[in-house]
């Protein structure tokens, strides 16, 4: 039985506004500077959002939550895949209260019960990891705020879920196999989600290089182009169904260039039958099922 925790907002007044009528002038400012959303994004089933600091970049969250924000209904259930910058695990749900200065967001217990009766190994596990994950507060702050601003009075719940890196599955080039964990697990979460109008949010980041990553070089121009052309190449197998290609690409370099999101995109990919789709040259914001599925 999962049991439920409170999280506190540990990026507000840092990341973002303290205050709930500043982060929503602030996101809104920023969803209508954001490009009109096509209609086949509008339909996706799951959005890549990154986790960099809002202050980075906010046009970038501003490109992909307004997609949200043109469809007809907000959707009452997302999961959340985010990237566990502490957690040990290749994955971990847990249930959770996320509050913020927009309010209290639930974790679906019911979905979980479902998902930990279906897998014969625990779910819940480093619990504490998910206390100031900011690829989760990221999502969540957000999801509010849309909500807020576009669908007020809607209420929603979350899954949220951390992925790891599939470290030991990279020295081998190949996907975790059906007798894994990983796959058990993914198996399950698509068979639930099938049966509920869910949106998964894919929270991740791109590569991270340089000495702050304990790399050997700075990351300048020659590494820059270097990384650009590998990622670039990364993206082509995401935006295919090339889903071992994708791992064995990754595989290639033991992930050296620190792509933030390896273990997410492989369950969408070997999982969900997805593909991405690109907006920009440097940005990926929807997956949607490929135009010929198997």
């Amino acid at each position: 039985m999962p049991t439920t925790r409170n999280i506190q907002a540990a990026f507000a007044g840092k990341c973002y506004p303290s205050s709930a009528k500043d982060i929503l002038q602030n996101f809104q400012a920023a969803l209508q500077s954001a490009p009109k959303a096509g209609r086949k994004a509008l339909k996706a089933p799951a959005y890549i959002v990154p986790h960099i600091d809002f202050r980075v970049n906010l046009d970038i969250y501003a490109e992909v939550y307004r997609m949200l924000a043109g469809r007809r209904t907000f959707p009452e259930l997302f999961v959340i895949l985010g990237v566990g910058h502490r957690c040990p695990h290749e994955f971990s749900a847990c249930s959770f209260r996320f509050n913020t200065p927009l309010g209290a967001v639930e974790t679906d217990e019911t979905l979980l019960r479902s998902l930990q009766g279906d897998c014969p190994f625990p779910l819940s596990l480093s619990p504490t990891t998910f206390t100031a994950e900011h690829s989760l507060e990221f999502v969540i702050i957000w999801l509010q705020a849309v909500r807020d601003l576009y669908f007020p009075g809607k209420n929603f719940q979350v899954l949220p879920v951390l992925m790891g890196g599939l470290h030991e599955s990279l020295k081998t080039g190949h996907l975790p196999g059906s007798e894994s964990e990983f796959y058990h697990f993914g198996h399950a979460l698509k068979k639930h989600l099938c049966q509920k109008k869910a949106v998964t949010i894919a929270s991740i980041d791109g590569c991270h290089v340089g000495p702050r990553f304990d790399h050997d070089f700075d990351g300048n121009l020659r590494a820059q182009k270097i990384v650009k052309k590998w990622e670039k190449k990364l993206w082509a197998c995401c935006s295919s169904r090339e889903k071992e290609n994708f791992f064995r690409h990754a595989s290639e370099i033991r992930n050296a260039f620190f792509f933030d999101g390896i273990g997410v995109l492989s369950l969408l990919l070997q999982h969900f039958g997805l593909k991405a789709n690109l907006t920009t040259q440097h940005k990926i914001c929807g997956m949607n099922p490929p135009t010929n599925p198997l």
